[in-house]
């Protein structure tokens, strides 16, 4: 059967904002075979602009739901799409992507062996990046007596610099009926090394949802844990890289009620930060963020919530800057009967002090489900490299007389708010995005999810105050590292001066490539450093309207 496939490229698709326009460039809309539901679980990009998606679509009436994996270029062009439809030719439904420094995509989920509930596996797949399919790992978690259902849920991948995959979800894996965390390696060929469990103390169900690594390839997952007669814990375990557990830490919040951990993220150095959410007694739901040194111990845990409303608060997305500074996101009762905002917050690292908070009513409820922080090269005085930190967010919005649509919103490291998008999708439908991909190199968003019953991804092309593409992120050079030169491209929105200089670690010019007005469009130059050393360079263009800086490096 023919897979329908819709692409538009949308050049003049503008988006209003408080703070100003933003350009929806890029729309890739995927209506499987089977012309059912179909949504996006989850996107990433690779250095080289291409854009991976998975999620589920809809086959037919006799494969019912399957994988459905995405890629396409950075002109929203489409590359492959792969599906995958698994043994029991039952439902099939990926939740996770990720890639590895090679370009090949990883997808996780889970998948029915059979016909009936209870033949859930875990299903992983490696495929090349002409999605070429490696292999497929299928994990069966199930132990105890015939009689009883046993499902596996994959929630969560990883992938480390050697090419060993690393998931971790749910599996009822003996007869009380209740879920474990189940945690599994395989190496880069896709055989299992090993797969531990976590059983909590009370034997009732556990379910993790997020991993991480540290830097020494150590593994940490989190999630929920359940307690009798007192709902769930936030349940952080660390094993090293031999599956071997180092420790686990539980958190119960002051409401001794449901606390569910929705992702983490670990340092540089190991230390690890959980954000979820957490009840709070009167307050109900709070967002709760803790970080944790390499030991497990708690470094400090901060709370918040919409003080008088005190309802629902929900954090649901995490991610560190390169200070190793905290931003969480999610979404905030407000003072609406069915009302909710976004909110964001930034927490100073290793003191946990708040530093910022941003609340947005983009109409009458509105989620955010994502959150991603990038870190551009900058010069400051002095010619000193720096680092300028970016934050974005996306979710869904909902407005009286209409249904939902895509929201984002870009911030500075200070949390002033850059700009905000909305999409409504090319069905008029409901929509809602899960998911959000940046790269600093590039100055295109993208976020995934679903418009209305279709699979749903959009690429938003951050613009200027005044309405032109905004430069920072549209130069790039390859290769990179290189020897002994390298080509710089970049693109200009109008016709501009333009400076583009070389520097070396001290801050001193090596070299000036470009000095003077040039027109409209995409250029390019080439560095030649046959007369310097190996070594880290940062080249730095400047225009009538943006600069940027960007990190290169010569190898000899």
């Amino acid at each position: 059967m023919k897979t329908i496939l819709k692409i538009a490229v949308l050049s003049v698709l503008f988006i209003t904002s408080v703070s100003f326009s933003q350009l929806v460039t890029k729309v890739l809309q995927y209506n499987g075979p089977g012309n059912q539901v179909d949504k996006c679980a989850g996107i990433t990009q690779d250095n080289f602009r291409y854009v991976y998606a998975t999620g589920v679509s809809w086959g037919s009436n006799s494969t019912k739901e399957d994988y459905a994996t995405i890629k396409f270029g950075e002109d929203g062009d489409f590359i492959w799409a792969v599906r995958y439809d698994g043994p029991g030719h039952n439902i099939d439904q990926a939740t996770a992507i990720t890639i590895d420094n090679a370009g090949n995509v990883y997808v996780t989920g889970w998948s029915r062996s059979g016909s009936d509930y209870g033949s859930e596996d875990y299903c992983t797949i490696k495929y090349n990046n002409n999605g070429q399919q490696l292999w497929v790992a299928r994990y069966d978690g199930a132990v105890g007596s015939a009689d009883c259902y046993y499902y596996d849920y994959a929630n969560a991948i990883v992938v480390d610099n050697a090419g060993n995959v690393y998931v971790t979800g749910e599996s009822w894996g003996n007869d009380d009926l209740n879920g474990d965390y189940l945690t599994v390696k395989y190496n880069a060929n896709g055989v299992l090394q090993w797969a531990k469990r976590y059983n909590g103390p009370s034997s009732k169900n556990d379910k993790a949802l997020s991993i991480g690594l540290d830097a020494n390839n150590n593994v940490y997952v989190t999630g929920g844990s359940e307690q009798q007669g007192k709902g769930y814990d936030y349940l952080t375990v660390k094993y090293n890289p031999s599956g071997q557990q180092q420790w686990a830490s539980r958190y119960d919040g002051p409401g001794y009620l449901n606390d569910i951990a929705k992702e983490l993220k670990v340092d540089g150095t190991g230390n690890v930060f959980v954000t979820g959410s957490s009840h709070g007694g009167n307050s109900k739901l709070d967002y709760a963020t803790i970080r944790y040194n390499t030991s497990g111990q708690q470094q400090w845990l901060k709370r918040y919530t919409n003080s008088p409303i005190n309802d629902t608060d929900a954090a649901t997305g995490i991610d560190l800057d390169i200070y190793g500074h905290v931003y969480v996101t999610g979404y905030s009762k407000s003072s609406g009967a069915a009302s909710y905002d976004f909110v964001t917050i930034k927490y100073n690292g290793p003191t946990g002090n708040q530093e910022w908070l941003k609340r947005n009513d983009g109409g009458l409820s509105d989620k955010a489900w994502d959150i991603k922080v990038i870190n551009k090269t900058c010069i400051a005085a002095g010619d000193v490299p720096c680092w300028d930190v970016f934050v974005y967010v996306t979710g869904e919005s909902f407005k009286t007389g209409q249904q939902n649509d895509f929201l984002t919103y870009g911030y500075g490291e200070g949390g002033n708010q850059r700009w905000e998008s909305r999409f409504n999708g090319p069905t008029n439908g409901s929509d809602a995005a899960y998911s959000i991909a940046v790269k600093p190199s590039y100055p295109v968003i993208y976020a995934g999810g679903v418009f209305a019953n279709d699979y749903g991804v959009i690429g938003i092309t951050e613009l200027s105050r005044n309405g032109s593409a905004d430069f920072t992120g549209l130069s790039t050079n390859y290769p990179n590292p290189f020897n002994p030169s390298t080509n710089i491209s970049y693109n200009l929105a109008k016709e501009s001066f333009v400076k583009i200089s070389v520097y070396d670690l001290l801050g001193r010019t090596v070299a000036e490539l470009v000095n003077g007005k040039k027109p409209e469009g995409v250029h390019s130059v080439t560095f030649d450093a046959s007369n310097l050393n190996s070594g880290v360079y940062f080249y730095r263009v400047e225009t009538d309207y943006a600069s940027e800086t960007k990190k290169i490096v010569l190898i000899k």
